[in-house]
């Protein structure tokens, strides 16, 4: 995870200079964090040991939501902005801790041990909740309609 941050802090650095935008790039390692998962959960013929190096290395791609973020609010509010994102992974952690626990409590323990399919059907949820944030993420949002908007008048 920490060869993904420091690699996805580089390449963006790189490869924003070749005119692919940080937010571009951010969406696609988020993309390919949720492919491995799907990937891990569906029991791809990989090797065990490149899905769990891909999912610790594409699982460093949320420190990208900093410098992301940093770019749409200004300056003297960023320390603020992070503090909050910082908040807001915190308690999202926290409730979805309880909500795996909650989907394991519906399958009974064999030998201490919730059976697999009680694991697969909690990382399918979470799965589907981070496809879903990507919907959200990609969609255009009011500022990116009215950004856009004032772009297309500038050209006329």
């Amino acid at each position: 995870m920490m060869a993904g941050c420091v690699g996805f802090g580089a390449a963006a650095r790189g490869l924003e200079r070749q005119g692919i935008s940080l937010y571009a790039f951010c969406g696609i390692g988020m993309a390919l964090f949720a492919v491995t998962q799907v990937l891990i959960v569906c029991g791809a013929p990989l090797p065990a040991g490149f899905l769990r190096a891909a999912y610790g290395f594409f699982g460093g791609t949320g420190i990208l939501s900093y410098a992301a973020m940093a770019r749409h609010f200004p300056a003297h509010l960023i320390g603020r902005v992070n503090t909050t994102l910082t908040l807001v992974i915190f308690l999202l952690i926290f409730g979805f801790q309880i909500g795996v626990g909650a989907v394991l409590s519906h399958w009974p323990e064999m030998d201490g041990h919730y059976p697999r399919a009680a694991h697969l059907t909690a990382w399918g949820i979470l799965i589907a909740l981070q496809l879903a944030s990507a919907v959200w993420y990609v969609l255009p949002g009011p500022a990116m309609v009215e950004s856009a908007a004032l772009s297309a008048e500038r050209q006329l």
